[in-house]
């Protein structure tokens, strides 16, 4: 501290005082500095059930949850070859295409290609 003392005199000339004020005393202008009092916390309006229920239906919708699914390797490439083309990521064609095909499904613009169920032997009544 003595050197930079000395230093300080030899650039302004002269003595240097004892102590220069800190930020601190700048802004204090030598009053001790006492922390803040805590502005209290606003009253949380009410909120009504059926806004919190959307709420939570809407968070629900935008959440995203990772599932597996077995596809042919056909049908990965196809799909990675049209997110190439049309220059978008895959998980967000995928979601894409499988909600509108939902769509189509629902609206009865799309029929799922099913066949009769098996028949089973009923061993109750054997």
């Amino acid at each position: 501290m003595a050197r930079k003392d000395e230093l300080a005199n030899q650039l302004s000339g002269g003595e240097r005082p004892a102590r220069r004020p800190g930020w601190r005393d700048t802004i204090s202008a030598g009053r001790p500095v006492e922390p803040a009092a805590a502005a209290p916390a606003p009253e949380p309006e009410p909120v009504r059930e059926r806004s919190r229920a959307r709420s939570a239906q809407a968070a629900d919708q935008d959440r995203q949850i990772r599932k597996t699914y077995i596809l042919t390797p056909q049908l990965v490439e196809h799909i990675a070859a049209l997110a190439a083309k049309e220059r978008v990521a895959i998980n967000e064609l995928v979601r894409f295409l499988l909600t509108e095909a939902l769509l189509q499904v629902e609206n009865r613009e799309l029929t799922i290609p099913t066949k009769p169920a098996r028949r089973q032997i009923n061993m109750e009544d054997y």
